[in-house]
C-alpha cells in the first residue's frame, strides 16, 4: 500500500506564529482552504461540504502573511491550479528571489504561503492536471477534477478525518465549479457508470453483488452518515498511540464465480480493486459514505485454463493497474473516466506469477514467480518496456516481493525459507546485500514498513517475523509473533506506519499497533471469514482494511467506528 494519508489534526497555532488577534483567540480552526482569487468558486464548494459534514472552516490567501495573522488551524488545504503557482511564484515587490537563494525553511514558509503548517499538516487539492514544483512536490495531495459532483463530495470526504461542529451560514450548497481552464486532464482513476454509459456496459458481472450490513444504532448524539442509517460520524484523527476498539464490518463485496486471491486500494481514487479464481479484475467504487458499488470488471486470463489472478496493484499514481497469475502474463490497464483501458502486457516468466510490485516511481515493475526468478521491468517508457534485470538466486518458487519507501531496496521471498535483499543502486545490475534465514517453511508474503526501517516476514511456519533493516548488509530480527494456528498468506502495514495486519488460512486476520517495532502491541482478532484469508489491504487513509477469503468474499473493516475511550484517571 502506498501513503496518501492526512496526517495530524487540529491543535492550537505553533509557536512561532505570534499571538492571535482578539478575534481569532476563540477559533480554533479545523481547516484552512488557502486558494488563488481564480479559485474562489472552488473554495466556497469545498468549505460548504466541509462545513455541513461538521467541520470548523475558514479561508486564507495563498501568499504569507504577516506572523499573527494567520487563523490557526489544523490542517491546511491548498486548492492547488496553475493560479495558485502563479500567485505564489510571482515576484515580491517587483523583486523575484535569487536563484541561488538557501533553502532555509522560513524563506520556503513565506515562498509557498504555508507558514507555520508542518508539512504532515498540510494537503493539496488539485483542481486540474497541473505540476508542482519544489516544495510542493513533497506534500500529499489528491485530485478532485475530472469527477462528478458527488464522487467529488465522497472523496473529499474521505481525505479529511477532522471532525468539528461550525454549522455553514448559508445552507444552500454552491454548485461544483469547472476545473481551472489552462489545463485539463482527460483521464481519471474512478470509473463512474453513471456518468458514462460505456462504464455501465462493462459493470455488473454476473453472480457479483454487494452486502451492507445493518450497522447498530448510534450509541452517542451524532448526526447519521447518508447510506448507513444511525451510523455515527468519522471520529477525529487519531493521536499516536493508537488505541485500537471493536472494529466494525461495514460492507461485503460478494462473487458468485470462484473467489478473491487478492485485494488492493487506490491510492488517488475511491476505489478497491479484487482479482481471484474466476480469471477477472473486479473494480468497485466506494462512495463513500454510501455503499460500494461494481464500476468495472476486466478479464485476466482464459477461465478454460483456470488461469487465476493471482495479485493485483496500484501503480503509486494510482493511474496504472497491474494483474498477474496463472497465464504467466503482467497485465497493466490504464484507468479512465469510464473503464480500464488496456495498456500492455509483460511476458517472460515461465509458470504462475505469484507477486508483483511498483517502485515508488513507478519507473520500475518487479514480479516473482515459479520459475525461482524476479524479473525487474523498466517501464520509464511506459509504450517500450525493457527488462532491466533478472534476479536469480533463489532455490525455490519467489512468492513475495516488495520495494521500500525509497525505492532503493528491493526485497524477495520465496518457498527456499529465505528473503534477500537487493541494492537497486543500479537497477540492470541488482546486488545482493543480505539473506535472511530465520523462517522454517516456505515464505509468502514480505512488506516494507512506511519508513522503510522495518520488514515483515510470513509464510506456512505461521509466524510472523519482523526484522530491521536501517542496515541493509546485516540481519537483524527484532520481534516475531506466531498466534496462527495456520499458515499466514499476507501482510500488510497501514500506510501511517501504526499497524500491521496479517491474513491466514486459520479463517482470522490480526490487527496489531506497531508504532514500535520493538514492542509490538498485542493482536486484535477479526473472526473475518468461513474460508483461508488470502490477502488484506489497508485504504490510504489506515483505517479501512479490506480481507479478501476463500468463502468467496470480500469484507470492509472500519477499524476505528468510534472515537478512543479517554484514558482513566490515576487513582
Amino acid at each position: 500500500m502506498r501513503s496518501n494519508d492526512v496526517a495530524g489534526g487540529p491543535g492550537p497555532a505553533a509557536a512561532d506564529e505570534g499571538p492571535p488577534s482578539r478575534t481569532e483567540a476563540a477559533l480554533v480552526w479545523d481547516v484552512v482552504v488557502t486558494h488563488a482569487d481564480a479559485d474562489v468558486a472552488w473554495a466556497r464548494w469545498l468549505s460548504w461540504h466541509l462545513a455541513d459534514a461538521g467541520y470548523r472552516v475558514t479561508t486564507a490567501a495563498p501568499v504569507a502573511a504577516t506572523p499573527g495573522t494567520r487563523p490557526p488551524g489544523g490542517l491546511l488545504l491548498v486548492l492547488w491550479s496553475a493560479a495558485y503557482q502563479r500567485q505564489v511564484t510571482s515576484p515580491v515587490g517587483g523583486q523575484a528571489p535569487p536563484a541561488d537563494a538557501p533553502a532555509d525553511p522560513r524563506a520556503l514558509d513565506a515562498a509557498t504561503g504555508l507558514g507555520p503548517w508542518p508539512a504532515r499538516q498540510v494537503l493539496l487539492v488539485r483542481l486540474a492536471d497541473q505540476p508542482r514544483p519544489a516544495p510542493y512536490a513533497g506534500l500529499l495531495a489528491f485530485d478532485l477534477f475530472g469527477l462528478d459532483a458527488t464522487t467529488a463530495r465522497d472523496w473529499l470526504l474521505r481525505q479529511i478525518t477532522t471532525i468539528a461542529a461550525h454549522p455553514a451560514a448559508d445552507l444552500v450548497p454552491p454548485p461544483l465549479p469547472p476545473s481551472p481552464s489552462t489545463t485539463q486532464a482527460d483521464t481519471h482513476p474512478v470509473a463512474d457508470t453513471e456518468r458514462d454509459p460505456a462504464a455501465a456496459s462493462a459493470t455488473p458481472a454476473a453472480g457479483t453483488d454487494v452486502e451492507a450490513p445493518a450497522a447498530p444504532a448510534a450509541t452517542r448524539a451524532h448526526q447519521p452518515h447518508r447510506g448507513f442509517p444511525d451510523r455515527p460520524a468519522p471520529p477525529p484523527p487519531r493521536r499516536t498511540p493508537v488505541v485500537l476498539g471493536t472494529p466494525q464490518l461495514v460492507a461485503t463485496l460478494r462473487q458468485e464465480r470462484g473467489h478473491p486471491l487478492a485485494v488492493t486500494f487506490s491510492p488517488a481514487a475511491p476505489l478497491v480493486v479484487t482479482a481471484g479464481t474466476d480469471t477477472c479484475v473486479h473494480l468497485w467504487q466506494l462512495p463513500f459514505p454510501d455503499p460500494p458499488r461494481l464500476a468495472a470488471t476486466v478479464g485476466y486470463g482464459r477461465r478454460i485454463n483456470q488461469e487465476w489472478a493471482r495479485v493485483v496493484t496500484f501503480s503509486p499514481d494510482g493511474h496504472t493497474l497491474a494483474a498477474a497469475g496463472d497465464a504467466g502474463t503482467t497485465v497493466l490497464w490504464r484507468l479512465t473516466a469510464a473503464r480500464p483501458q488496456p495498456l500492455l502486457t509483460l511476458t517472460g516468466h515461465r509458470g504462475h506469477i505469484h507477486d508483483l510490485d511498483f517502485s515508488p516511481g513507478a519507473t520500475l515493475l518487479a514480479t516473482a514467480g515459479d520459475d525461482r526468478a524476479v524479473l525487474l521491468w523498466d517501464l520509464a517508457d511506459p509504450d517500450v518496456p525493457t527488462r532491466a534485470a533478472i534476479l536469480a538466486g533463489h532455490r525455490a518458487p519467489v512468492r513475495a516481493v516488495a520495494f521500500s519507501p525509497d525505492g532503493t531496496l528491493l526485497a524477495t521471498a520465496a518457498e527456499d525459507r529465505t528473503v534477500t535483499l537487493w541494492d537497486l543502486a543500479d537497477p540492470t545490475h541488482p546486488a545482493a546485500t543480505v539473506t535472511l534465514t530465520g523462517a522454517r517453511g516456505p515464505l509468502h508474503t514480505v512488506a516494507f514498513s512506511p519508513d522503510g526501517d522495518t520488514l515483515a516476514v510470513a509464510g506456512r511456519d505461521r509466524v510472523v517475523r519482523l526484522y530491521s533493516v536501517a542496515e541493509p548488509s546485516r540481519e537483524r530480527q527484532i520481534a516475531a509473533f506466531g498466534e496462527h494456528r495456520r499458515a499466514v498468506h499476507a501482510v500488510a502495514f497501514s500506510p501511517d506506519g501504526h499497524l500491521l495486519a496479517t491474513a491466514s488460512a486459520d479463517r482470522t486476520v490480526t490487527v496489531r499497533i506497531l508504532t514500535d517495532p520493538d514492542s509490538p502491541g498485542p493482536p486484535l482478532r477479526l473472526a473475518a471469514h468461513h474460508g483461508a484469508v488470502h490477502a488484506v489491504a489497508f485504504a490510504p487513509d489506515s483505517r479501512l482494511l479490506a480481507t479478501a477469503s476463500a468463502d468467496r468474499t470480500t469484507a470492509l473493516w472500519d477499524l476505528f467506528p468510534d472515537e478512543p475511550a479517554p484514558a482513566p484517571s490515576p487513582a
